[in-house]
């Protein structure tokens, strides 16, 4: 059975994945390389997505090199990046790549990266049309796919232990603190000290306590502790 924590934690990267999703997909593209920077700042932001991308990529062969890759496409006309792989994540990796390495190009809607999926008509909303179909939505696919088969493997939820104490784990987001490198210590003390304060206030800011853990999530203490701690305190406020 899952923790409420980790359920939890699952269901809000789902909930931030899936609306960056839709406001990518909404999109007309015309404004590259934005769409490219969300999709991949979506995966790479969401430890459980870089994971699994990470995973993915492992299983490259040695011999693939992105730089190559788009170089030659730039340089051949009508040369396309397609076809990705047989092997599923091994084509996850190649697609992910091939986005992420376009976005750091800046490349643009009208780029002759997409000539290669042209109909003969020349426009670039067929071009492109034809690179999303080919490359990108097999990533975003993909990665969906992964992230609802993590929801369903979660199993039943346990029930949630009658006698939690917020103090105690505000004690431990204080103990995961002190145990940070000194150079992170005087931020996180703050964001937890700002967190107990409006936690103490009758009508304590939602909004504001959400950014507060979120803030701790992101820190990442070497054992972990900081990121759990925000996380159980986060589970049970919901």
């Amino acid at each position: 059975m899952s923790t409420r924590a980790e359920r939890h934690q699952l269901q809000q990267t789902s909930k931030r994945y899936h609306s960056e999703l839709d406001r990518i997909l909404e999109g007309t593209f015309t404004d590259l390389p934005l769409p490219f920077n969300r999709i991949i700042d979506a995966i790479d932001c969401e430890p459980p997505l870089a994971t699994y991308i990470a995973t993915c990529t492992d299983k490259l062969p040695a011999t693939f090199d992105i730089e190559k890759l788009v170089d030659e496409v730039l340089d051949e006309d009508d040369r396309a990046f397609g076809p990705l792989s047989p092997d599923h994540d091994v084509a996850t990796a190649e697609a992910y790549l091939i986005v992420r390495e376009l976005a750091a190009r800046r490349t643009k809607f009208h780029s002759p990266a997409f000539s290669g999926y042209d109909d003969g008509t020349g426009k670039l909303g067929v071009r492109f049309a034809g690179f999303k179909a080919e490359v990108l939505m097999p990533l975003i696919e993909s990665v969906t796919e992964h992230l609802d088969q993590l929801m369903e493997g979660l199993g039943p939820e346990e029930e949630d232990a009658p006698d939690f104490d917020r103090d105690a784990v505000l004690s431990d987001l204080l103990a995961a603190v002190a145990a940070l490198p000194e150079e992170q210590q005087a931020y996180a003390q703050l964001q937890v000290e700002a967190l107990t304060s409006e936690l103490g206030q009758p009508e304590p800011n939602g909004r504001l306590v959400d950014v507060l853990i979120r803030s701790l999530q992101l820190i990442g203490s070497p054992d972990g502790a900081l990121a759990s701690a925000a996380t159980c305190l986060q589970a049970h406020l919901t």
